[in-house]
């Protein structure tokens, strides 16, 4: 992963990650707790995008940080 940014605006919060090549990904939700998943194949969690955590604000209202490491 290249970078990972957070925008959050008044009506949605925007995710986006940079690559310096294609991603194969699938995204699904769970319902209990309700969480969408974005799976990145092949994509090792690193430094990057661990960070991202830290690019969420507390009071975001459509991102909760809450139970993430």
């Amino acid at each position: 992963m290249i970078a990972s940014r957070v925008w959050p605006a008044q009506e949605y919060t925007r995710v986006t990650f940079e690559t310096a090549r294609p991603v194969r990904h699938q995204f699904f939700e769970i319902p209990d707790p309700p969480r969408l998943v974005l799976d990145l194949e092949g994509v090792d969690l690193d430094a990057e995008l661990k960070s991202i955590v830290s690019k969420v604000r507390e009071d975001d209202p459509y991102i909760s940080r809450c139970g993430w490491r």
